[in-house]
């Protein structure tokens, strides 16, 4: 705020009061006060009142141990078996997956295309009856071609001359079309 003087000459002209007040935190921390304040907080709760009126009102909770449960837990060493573990059931994963990959991947083909390469289709068709055949272009429509439209070819050679090959039928269709 101090460096920046539109701040702090807007806060005057709002009220002036607030420019005569200091800036500086008014409260410090003691040196080292929180890696002490657990041992002060351990050291008020471990009092022989609070023991001796704990042990009246409650006497299971005061066997409890009274330990530092703030305390960083001793890093458990792991043994190299148990890496060695690890690493084997995951290389024995990898190796069924793979296994299996290969296995079904590589079947033999029992279907014989052979028989079907030179096969005489109009003799198959023969073969085949009517219904059959109208039954497959019944659920097959669009197998079925249209015939082909014949449409008239126009040399447009200007938008004129090609009102002058069109019929007027052909004409008013069109205006009829736009509207």
């Amino acid at each position: 705020m101090r460096k920046n003087t539109d701040i702090q000459n807007e806060l005057e002209t709002i009220s002036p009061f607030w420019q005569t007040l200091d800036a500086n935190m008014p409260y410090q921390v003691p040196a080292q006060y929180f890696e002490e304040l657990h041992g002060i907080v351990r050291a008020a709760i471990e009092k022989e009142a609070v023991y001796t009126e704990l042990e009246s009102v409650a006497p299971l909770l005061n066997t409890i141990p009274k330990t530092n449960v703030y305390q960083k837990p001793a890093a458990k060493q792991k043994t190299p078996i148990y890496h060695f573990a690890k690493w084997a059931v995951a290389a024995v994963f990898i190796g069924v997956v793979s296994v299996g990959a290969f296995m079904f991947n590589n079947k033999p083909q029992n279907f014989d295309y052979t028989a079907y390469i030179n096969v005489d289709q109009t003799k198959l068709l023969q073969t085949i009856s009517d219904s059959t055949l109208l039954s497959y272009m019944d659920v097959h429509e669009n197998l079925i071609s249209t015939p082909d439209i014949s449409v008239p070819e126009y040399n447009v050679a200007s938008s004129a001359s090609l009102i002058e090959q069109s019929s007027d039928e052909e004409l008013l269709e069109y205006i009829e079309s736009s509207n």
